[in-house]
């Protein structure tokens, strides 16, 4: 009977195209009423750092997936004392890095990696990714990129910077214009690769 402390969507965790790969989304446990868990991620992707999955079409890749482990946590601490108590891997993995979660032992990353035994109190963790993008993302329609928004998947710098959304059909389509000349600009034959 593991405790959720958070499961979610991911924002701005998708492969971006015409037509986007699947939306990630994570959840964080605690683990309760046990003296034996073990963690790894399985599947296709998990032994190359998890981005298997190609973009399609100018659609781009997946961002691949991310697990967490903690083991030998302060958490009950933390909320015996009314603290901060992560809800997400991110979150968890900043609380780490700045000392305020402690944990004798942790890992946070892509790759196919068992935990030690976790037992009360430890942490697990799982960002799941989507499927690959599908075409050129400044061809996405921009109703798709508001609902998106609208539904915390996507934010609007992220919008802007891959979709080259900008409000308005108007300015997105003179965004969209500016982003294809600065590729133009950038890029360079094939014979050169």
């Amino acid at each position: 009977p593991n405790v959720y402390l958070g499961r979610a969507f991911t924002p701005n965790h998708q492969a971006f195209g015409r037509f986007r790969g699947g939306a990630a989304w994570e959840s964080l446990w605690m683990v309760r009423g046990s003296r034996l868990v073990n963690v790894t991620l399985t599947g296709s992707g998990c032994h190359n750092g998890g981005v298997f999955h190609k973009g399609l079409f100018g659609g781009y890749p997946s961002p691949g997936w991310k697990c967490l482990w903690a083991r030998g946590t302060n958490l009950r601490k933390l909320i015996e004392r009314g603290g901060k108590v992560p809800s997400s891997i991110n979150e968890a993995e900043a609380m780490l890095r700045k000392g305020t979660l402690h944990a004798e032992e942790w890992y946070v990353g892509p790759l196919n990696q068992w935990s030690p035994n976790l037992r009360d109190d430890d942490l697990f963790g799982v960002l799941y990714q989507g499927g690959s993008g599908y075409g050129d993302p400044l061809e996405r329609d921009t109703a798709r990129i508001e609902k998106d928004m609208a539904n915390g998947l996507l934010t609007e710098a992220v919008a802007k910077k891959v979709y080259g959304f900008a409000g308005s059909e108007a300015k997105t389509a003179a965004l969209r214009d500016k982003l294809r000349k600065k590729r133009l600009a950038e890029s360079f034959p094939a014979e050169r690769w």
